[in-house]
């Protein structure tokens, strides 16, 4: 054992690397292990403890589109790289380390995966250094859980290294995925969209909880076919993020024709000015959604359409008894109708039934200032009822 720890540092500091990056070192009893031993079939050696291969597949891009994902009329799709890492760990903190980094991108008509390999950790600064060469500034990284999760692993990694990692425009396909079905499915993992969104299971697919130690299997024993699941699983990863990219573009372009969450993906189409979005939340609506006619009531509202969206409000209100439609009411007819006792009507209705409180967004902050507004709504129908007592001075 302490020949074989001795062995890695002196590995480690003729490599130049710092051994402070390796937190996730893990000293194991492998006597005399020579990176000139290791052999990977079909990959490139293109570092003494880094490898490479590209995958060539069928892409599912066109090469331009109109992206609604990243508000692009013109996308060259040339410029998206969808990356994915495996790691040591499921942690993003320091002591993980990425020893898989692959990307894929569309290039000539193909999709060309580019799959990066760390056989051993004294070739990280070598390995980070190729994968920094495979990420152009230009590019838009595309990514599933990238932006809290393989960015800050790589970043982190970078950080230790002495190597700096450049911040580039990402789209994160998780966050889109849990907008269109979180609320449809059992789950937004990337397996399930596979299984339900894209109906491409994979049968035989190495759980990603237990590829950590098919890393380490390698780490001890040298033998490469404990990474052939993980290399298979990874590859799969990243053309999943292309194939599900294409889907999420088709699904914003026929919004009306997929499964999906109308109520939220509405509201997002709403706050990037796409008009759609309005048809999504009425129909959302009208299948009681209840939240959907709220927040199509305060798209109204934003462009002063207060005759659709008071309509909205009374259906709600009078109706569905809705508590937040109340208060809208209560302030629209104190403002700008100043119909004070209509506005007092509505905002003591609400703080004499019970039932209502605990639908409120937060109970003592809403009950507190629905008080504060039924003072002020007094003392504005007291000043109203002077004004209009007071004899009207001589002329």
């Amino acid at each position: 054992m302490g020949g074989a720890i001795a062995d890695r540092l002196g590995r480690m500091k003729s490599s130049g690397a710092a051994l402070r990056s390796n937190a996730s070192f893990r000293p194991r009893a492998t006597p005399d292990r020579s990176p000139r031993k290791l052999d990977l079939p079909g990959w490139e050696r293109i570092g003494e403890f880094c490898f490479a291969r590209t995958v060539e597949e069928r892409t599912p891009l066109a090469p331009i589109i109109e992206s609604r994902l990243l508000a692009e009329k013109a996308l060259d799709v040339s410029r998206l790289l969808f990356i994915d890492i495996e790691t040591t760990g499921l942690s993003s903190g320091a002591g993980t380390s990425a020893f898989l980094f692959g990307c894929g991108a569309h290039r000539d008509g193909r999709f060309l995966i580019r799959q990066f390999f760390l056989a051993d950790y004294p070739g990280e600064a070598e390995y980070l250094q190729a994968v920094a060469e495979a990420i152009p500034l230009g590019a838009i990284l595309v990514s599933y859980n990238g932006s809290s999760f393989d960015v800050p692993v790589l970043r982190s990694r970078f950080a230790m290294n002495a190597q700096s990692f450049e911040t580039r425009r990402h789209l994160d396909l998780l966050h889109v995925a849990r907008r269109f079905w979180r609320r449809t499915i059992d789950s937004c993992t990337l397996s399930s969209i596979e299984a339900k969104v894209l109906c491409e299971p994979r049968p035989d697919d190495i759980p990603g909880i237990e590829i950590p130690d098919h890393y380490f299997k390698f780490l001890n024993t040298g033998d490469s076919a404990a990474l052939e699941p993980v290399f298979e699983h990874h590859r799969l990863d990243i053309l999943t993020l292309a194939k599900l990219f294409v889907h999420c573009e088709r699904v914003l372009e026929r919004p009306f024709d997929s499964p999906i969450d109308r109520f939220r993906v509405g509201r997002w189409l709403l706050s990037v000015g796409d008009r759609r979005g309005e048809k999504l939340l009425e129909t959302s609506y009208r299948n009681g959604e209840a939240d959907a006619g709220l927040a199509l009531a305060k798209e109204f509202r934003r462009r002063s359409e207060f005759d659709r969206a008071i309509v909205l409000w009374h259906e709600l209100w009078d109706s569905l008894g809705n508590a937040t439609a109340a208060i809208e009411l209560a302030k629209y007819y104190e403002h700008r109708e100043r119909d004070f006792e209509r506005a007092l009507e509505i905002v003591e209705r609400v703080l004499i039934d019970p039932r209502l409180h605990s639908v409120l967004p937060s109970r003592e902050t809403n009950l507190r200032a629905l008080n504060h507004r039924r003072a002020r709504i007094l003392r504005r129908m007291g000043t109203q009822r002077l004004r209009r007592a007071a004899p009207s001075a001589p002329r």
